[in-house]
């Protein structure tokens, strides 16, 4: 009897269903959303890493999905991308998807930054969904216990989180290789359970391959650092691999060529953009031209970074490993996860983002550590200690991660200066504007130029020097967002500063009596500052300074009249005017 109880909880754990009583499983799964989400709102704006797919979303969205063997060159021509295309070509398949279910809801929807917002929420949620799904799963192979603290656990950190409702295409693969790692997760250690457990690593690998054929080819790594444990221990054999292996890769490249060959017009030839970026990056190694970093940066950087929490990566992982089985927890989930940064590290250019695919893999290993631990707290005063440090530590990772957070949201300067100019240029109805290449990378995109609800608000995002050269180029403008003013001002003297947007510029040490920015940011607050900086000696403050300028027609004094702006003046120009 006790055995068939326990293969019923194992089943429906596998299958997801969450038992009535567990109030506290369906909260942590509400709270990972709920933590998405609020990383959101706090920093809605994007950065030119995101730029492709959420350009591509807008126009897939709001100027249509172009309809084979009709006007299809007239449509895809006022997409971002034909003006716009990128050192490499991206896949439009993540894109397409998103902005075809999302522009449902956009359609009724005016406020351009409130579409970003929705298309924003919309990936994040199907990622979080990913992440609950292997919680689940992790309930009926390792324990409820540590399902609860991998929640826990990974929306405490921040750059998951963060990213995780972003628009790189790392994170249109995120939920796939999460998904992936759910179905490769190992069999459970109860042999009741095991009777009635299917192994679904076949179905992992797939969806692996699918999302390096179509989003990352990093993952090809991934894949083959996850087949090579299966194959060795019999879980998977070779003539099942070749089958399996070439029927998904087959359909994955069709589909990446077809949608990319349409989206991008070169047909006859065939497009693979996801091959292309491989190619250019890697084999030419042109991605070094952006940066390189030590063979030891992803084990001494960037996965502290992403854990945040010391605890979880130092104590909690390795006891995890213990807990969960070592050959088990080795063989499925960490083993091939290592070893993927492993080999990963050997390429020069080197960016956390490349590796946050085994986040869920290592953060569910540290749950189960964490289950552990809090499982031994009545067995003694250092049980007792570990349980406080793991409470404590949980706790400021959450407070850290939202300050990174904040922080973070200060540093998208060109999203804020759009929507000061909504603010500036509010009451005109046709308008010229010209964006410079910094305010594009800041936060401008398609969706927070608002052109929804103004369409007659036409902009440029002309970088080509010669074209800039030209005094005639400004004159045409009527309103300028640009971070470098004082190049500016030399094509057009006889105009203003409307409005100056600060952004993010470093974090200094303050001193008592030592003079800061008025617009400077005191962590915790200026008071709280104040009163114990004579006790700490030091504070930490925010420095914001001016980085985009609104730049804009002169106002003029005419006797008897209010101000009146010069652009008003040159639109009434062969205007017939109201009669007396």
């Amino acid at each position: 009897m006790s055995e068939t109880k326990e293969t019923k909880k194992a089943i429906e754990a596998d299958n997801g269903v969450a038992s009535d009583s567990d109030i506290l499983g369906t909260f942590l799964e509400i709270l990972l959303s709920v933590t998405m989400f609020a990383h959101l709102l706090i920093a809605p704006y994007t950065k030119v890493e995101e730029s492709f797919n959420i350009q591509a979303i807008h126009d897939i969205a709001n100027i249509g999905m172009p309809v084979p063997f009709t006007n299809v060159a007239e449509i895809l021509a006022q997409y971002d991308h034909f003006e716009f295309p990128g050192v490499v070509p991206r896949s439009f398949a993540g894109a397409g998807l998103i902005g075809g279910i999302t522009s449902i809801i956009l359609g009724f929807v005016q406020d351009g930054l409130l579409q970003q917002i929705i298309v924003r929420a919309f990936l994040g949620l199907l990622n979080c969904s990913t992440m609950v799904l292997l919680s689940r799963r992790a309930a009926s192979i390792y324990s409820p216990g540590a399902a609860k603290w991998y929640l826990l656990l990974q929306a405490s950190q921040f750059h998951v989180m963060y990213y995780v409702s972003r628009t790189l295409p790392n994170m249109l693969a995120f939920g796939l290789v999460t998904y992936a790692l759910a179905e490769l997760l190992p069999p459970p250690r109860s042999l009741a359970a095991r009777k009635d457990w299917f192994d679904t690593s076949p179905i992992g690998l797939q969806v692996l391959l699918l999302a390096a054929v179509i989003f990352r080819c990093e993952l090809a790594l991934l894949f083959v650092t996850s087949v090579i444990p299966l194959l060795a221990t019999g879980w998977v054999n070779v003539v099942e691999l070749i089958i399996l292996g070439a029927a998904t890769g087959l359909l994955a490249v069709l589909t990446a060529v077809s949608v990319d060959t349409y989206f991008w017009q070169t047909f006859p030839k065939p497009m693979w953009a996801e091959l292309e970026g491989f190619l250019f990056n890697t084999v030419q190694g042109k991605s070094s031209e952006w940066g390189t970093s030590p063979v030891y940066y992803y084990f001494a950087n960037a996965i502290p970074k992403m854990m945040l929490n010391p605890m979880a990566l130092l104590v909690l992982l390795p006891i995890g490993i213990y807990a969960g089985g070592w050959k088990r927890t080795t063989e499925r989930v960490i083993g091939p996860s290592i070893a993927f940064v492993a080999v990963y590290s050997l390429l020069p250019h080197k960016e956390w983002r490349f590796i946050v695919y085994i986040m869920p893999a290592l953060t569910l290993v540290a749950g189960v550590g964490a289950d552990w631990v809090f499982t031994q707290r009545k067995k003694g005063v250092l049980y007792l200690g570990l349980n406080l440090a793991l409470f404590t530590t949980v706790a400021l990772t959450f407070v850290a991660s939202f300050g990174m957070s904040y922080v973070s949201s200060l540093n998208y300067p060109g999203g804020q200066a759009l929507s000061a100019l909504e603010e500036v240029a509010a009451d005109k109805e046709s308008l010229r504007i010209h964006m410079d290449v910094f305010t594009c990378m800041t936060g401008a995109t398609r969706f927070t130029q608002n052109t929804v609800a103004h369409p007659e608000w036409k902009f440029s995002k002309e970088e080509r020097k010669e074209v800039l050269a030209n005094p005639g180029f400004w004159r045409e403008k009527d309103y300028i967002l640009t971070s470098n003013l004082e190049y500016v001002m030399e094509f057009l003297p006889d105009w203003e500063v409307k409005r100056a947007v600060k952004g993010y510029a470093g974090i200094a040490v303050w001193k008592e009596g030592r003079k800061v920015e008025e617009a400077d940011i005191f962590l915790g607050g200026k008071d709280i500052a104040q009163k114990l900086v004579g006790v700490t000696k030091v504070w930490p403050v925010i420095k914001m300074r001016d980085q985009i300028w609104i730049v804009g027609r002169k106002k003029i004094d005419i006797p008897g009249f209010e101000d009146v702006d010069l652009h008003d003046l040159k639109e009434s120009v062969g205007k017939p005017h109201d009669e007396l």
